[in-house]
């Protein structure tokens, strides 16, 4: 796909099946005051499979649309949107991303996409 290289596995999780994708990517990283650009097999993204419908997600803050902490980290869903499409939710994580600039490298606090959840 787009000339990358993907993997997936996929795991029992409660009463669904997540499965986690990684992909080979470069990447970059602050490693004791220094950025370090490496390439290997990186997380991409989770995705929960539509074995639980709506209701049985309602408990779960990545099953509906809002904001949460957890463990000290920012999370937004969204669902029902036109990035979610129809019965499925996203869910973004506030972190720190290493980005190039012309001057080098600089650490941002960005939102990224880390899992889907889809419903039966």
């Amino acid at each position: 796909m787009n000339g990358r290289r993907w993997f997936t596995s996929c795991e029992p999780y409660s009463q669904t099946v997540r499965c986690r994708t990684d992909i080979v990517a470069t990447t970059t990283t602050r490693q004791q005051g220094r950025f370090v650009t490496t390439t290997g097999w990186t997380f991409n993204n989770l995705t929960y499979l539509p074995l639980m419908t709506r209701t049985q997600w309602a408990g779960n803050p990545l099953g509906r649309s809002g904001s949460f902490t957890s463990s000290g980290r920012q999370w937004r869903t969204e669902c029902d949107t036109a990035a979610t499409g129809r019965n499925g939710c996203r869910s973004y994580l506030t972190t720190e991303v290493v980005m190039r600039t012309s001057a080098g490298y600089k650490v941002v606090m960005q939102e990224v996409f880390n899992s889907r959840v889809l419903f039966r």
